[in-house]
């Protein structure tokens, strides 16, 4: 410890007192440089080993080594950026990935992540690595080692965006300029309700400003088929991941049948959501052998799509024979009233499905015999929306006398599915005639079912 000889002033002769002699020795200290020294206080050996082992902790980490009662000490002290591969499987401290979160995603909400700080972390890290990873670019072998550290925490993966491969990008001679050069003359109007412009000066000023922008593809925003490869393998090599979302990713059917391939099989994950995509029949048909035993499903949600006729009744095969899927969302695709028929028909015997929507899919009163009977047997489903589906009156009466079977349905959304509001006429159980509407007495009959379930 480097010291430093300094002379104090000499004391107040009133302390001193008349002829006294002063003492020399009283007359000079040693003062440290460093104020916070005491030599009083000469840390211990065990404090000296501990501040060692934080210091040499990713070379050395031998955290399960250090006793129980010391070890809350290390894990208070050690820095929340230390590599994922040493404290993936050797922390499982709340307090250090509490600190991990707040400091790298500080605004999470740990209540979407099962409680577990860790999970939180591993999840969030293992979706930052996914959205920024270029590929044909960045290190693929990083990303399936940072997937290696993750996949046994991760339940819920949320991808929101993908970056486009290097190779999408078009080359940069072939972007155009922000803003073409005004021609010589014109006038830029910045207020098109300006009286002093004529008409055949807004007409000009409207053809240069169609001209500004930026040359892009569509595909440079949607995934490719690399991209649906890594997500299938991130899938695969997380045994703990229960929950899929891939939306808005343009998603084609080759794009589809790719990640369905690398799900087959798979005995965790629990919900897929595609929705919002661009595959057909195809991927319709790709998906449907996830349903026919080879996969645990309990919710697909495929809506907004542009599955037809041909991928309704390969989704009604897979149906027949599944016995884990609870809830099946097409809606907004375009199955009609072939694959409508197929896939009610499907239906009419599956025990385990309890909300299927199937809105706005141009299905008509040709369907009604195949959902009246669904409604008649299936004694599982509990939600069905039918709105947007230009059904008929007549296509109501038949849905209303096969409720008179059925007790298990609660709720049924018939909005603009051209139901009557007047006519229907039909007996209660007093046998008595009696006008109702037709949305109203469907009511009647989903709350009456809906009142049994609560009792029981």
């Amino acid at each position: 410890m480097a010291t430093k000889a300094v002379n104090l002033p000499n004391p107040p002769a009133a302390a001193a007192g008349a002829g006294d002699k002063v003492n020399p020795r009283r007359m000079r200290r040693i003062i440290v440089e460093d104020p916070t020294w005491n030599k009083s206080l000469v840390p211990s050996l065990r404090d000296l080993c501990l501040g060692q082992i934080l210091a040499d902790f990713q070379e050395n980490p031998i955290l399960d080594a250090v006793p129980a009662e010391f070890r809350d000490r290390i894990l208070t002290a050690l820095p929340s950026d230390l590599p994922l591969s040493l404290t993936a499987h050797l922390i499982g401290d709340e307090a250090y990935w509490r600190r991990c979160c707040m400091a790298r995603f500080p605004n999470s909400n740990i209540h979407r992540h099962g409680g577990s700080w860790k999970r939180l972390f591993m999840e969030r890290y293992l979706q930052e690595a996914l959205e920024r990873f270029v590929p044909g670019t960045d290190d693929e072998e990083a990303l399936k080692r940072s997937i290696a550290f993750a996949q046994p925490l991760v339940q819920v993966l949320d991808l929101t965006e993908l970056q486009p491969p290097a190779d999408v990008l078009p080359p940069e001679n072939e972007l155009e300029p922000l803003a073409e050069p005004l021609p010589e003359g014109a006038k830029l109007d910045t207020d098109p309700a300006n009286p002093d412009t004529d008409d055949e000066e807004n007409e000009e000023d409207e053809d240069v400003k169609k001209d500004c922008g930026m040359a892009f593809r569509w595909n440079m925003f949607g995934a490719t088929n690399a991209d649906a490869l890594l997500v299938g393998d991130c899938v695969k090599y997380s045994p703990q991941l229960q929950y899929l979302s891939v939306t808005e990713s343009l998603l084609d059917d080759r794009k589809v049948r790719l990640l369905a391939a690398k799900l087959l099989d798979n005995k965790s994950l629990v919900s897929l959501d595609l929705s919002m995509n661009a595959f057909g029949d195809r991927g319709a048909r790709a998906l449907a052998k996830l349903l026919n035993g080879h996969c645990q499903l309990a919710g697909l949600n495929l809506a907004e799509n542009q599955i037809a006729p041909v991928g309704a009744r390969a989704l009604a095969m897979g149906l027949m024979g599944n016995g884990f899927l609870t809830t099946l969302n097409l809606r907004r695709n375009d199955i009609g009233d072939q694959g409508a028929h197929a896939l009610f028909t499907a239906l009419c015997e599956q025990t385990t499905l309890r909300r299927l929507n199937v809105s706005c899919n141009g299905i008509t009163a040709r369907a009604s015999s195949s959902l009246s009977e669904l409604i008649e047997k299936n004694k599982s489903l509990e939600q069905l929306d039918l709105s947007g589906n230009e059904l008929g009156d007549e296509t109501g009466k038949r849905l209303l006398d096969a409720l008179d079977h059925n007790s298990s349905l609660m709720v049924m959304d018939t909005r603009l599915t051209g139901f009557s509001n007047h006519g229907l006429f039909r007996l209660t159980p007093l046998d008595s005639p009696c006008a109702q509407e037709t949305e109203l007495a469907i009511n009647d009959v989903l709350g009456s079912n809906m009142n049994k379930q609560t009792i029981s």
